[in-house]
């Protein structure tokens, strides 16, 4: 597999990473992907473990239904059957994006898939006072004085979450 820059791609663990771009690191010459840690050598291998080698490039092409198998078909028709939310690609002059599907509908020409169930992570910064406050990750831990823990829903921020403690 040949890396490119700006190009996305598929981790061992199905993890879509991306874009890349080249970037001389503590491996020396690799790759690194934007707003990631992790560095990949030329061959796709993961400085950080197996599990993170690329192993493909990133494919996002939906298919339509008319060219869907009868799996797949059957995949979706019990979803809404089993009153799952699904969701249609509609192509607007913004591009594309996935809408809620109408029940009972179904055209050759569109794409649908299952709603995807929402990515919720839990993000913790440590802090101090310097005549401002500073927060960050954990490298700032022998200087912190408070820790800020909250939720994210598909990266944003669940401001409903969010608790804070004093440490010492």
């Amino acid at each position: 597999m040949q890396i490119e820059t700006g190009k996305f791609y598929k981790t061992r663990g199905g993890e879509k990473v991306g874009p890349v771009i080249t970037e001389y690191c503590q491996i020396g010459f690799g790759w690194h992907a934007l707003g990631d840690p992790r560095f990949w050598y030329g061959t796709g291998k993961c400085y950080d473990g197996q599990s993170y080698d690329l192993i493909a490039e990133w494919t996002d092409t939906p298919t339509i239904w008319e060219n869907e198998t009868p799996e797949q078909k059957g995949a979706l028709l019990l979803a809404e059957h089993e009153g799952r939310e699904l969701q249609a690609l509609a192509v607007d002059h913004d591009g594309t994006t996935w809408v809620i599907k109408r029940r009972n509908q179904w055209h050759d020409g569109i794409a649908y898939r299952i709603t995807p169930e929402p990515k919720r992570e839990t993000v913790t910064m440590v802090g101090y006072n310097i005549g401002h406050w500073y927060f960050g990750s954990d490298h700032l831990i022998y200087r912190a004085t408070h820790r800020i823990t909250f939720e994210t829903i598909d990266g944003e921020p669940d401001c409903a979450t969010i608790r804070m403690e004093r440490l010492t």
